[in-house]
């Protein structure tokens, strides 16, 4: 092979696997892996709140939920509400967790939300916290959480 069509072919294929890169980087659908059940959902948001992963937050949350968490991020964001969510998951852990199926796409979380033990005083005290998981856009999504002291 001359170095001319050496060239011509490693510049051809060169293009050919960019253009399969680009056509497969659009074309992908959706990870929904974490969303393939409400448990597998709730372990994809612990995992992203400790990381302050704001994509993957946006992800899992779904009606209320995600309206709240974007205009967070339109208002202080994204840097600030990863920072936020990363210093938050240092103060709190989650305890006790007992699920509820209502129905096939319908369940819900109650936990208690326990400061850490090295967490900062100013953490407060327990609480408990009701998710609720949906299932909405093909997975399993988080569609509201409520918080109060803990009894």
């Amino acid at each position: 092979m001359t170095p001319t069509a050496s060239l011509v072919t490693t510049a051809g294929l060169t293009a050919a696997l960019l253009i399969g890169c680009a056509f497969t980087t659009a074309s992908a659908p959706e990870d929904t892996r974490p969303l393939v059940s409400p448990e597998a959902t709730f372990a994809a948001f612990q995992k992203a709140w400790r990381q302050g992963d704001v994509d993957t937050l946006l992800r899992l949350y779904a009606a209320g939920s995600l309206d709240g968490l974007v205009k967070q991020v339109q208002s202080q964001g994204r840097e600030a509400v990863s920072e936020w969510y990363r210093r938050d998951s240092f103060a709190w852990e989650f305890q006790d967790l007992r699920w509820d199926r209502e129905a096939q796409r319908l369940a819900y979380l109650t936990t208690s939300l326990s400061p850490r033990a090295n967490a900062a005083p100013a953490a407060g005290k327990d609480r408990e916290v009701t998710f609720s998981f949906a299932w909405v856009r093909g997975g399993w999504r988080i569609t509201s959480m409520r918080t109060q002291e803990a009894p």
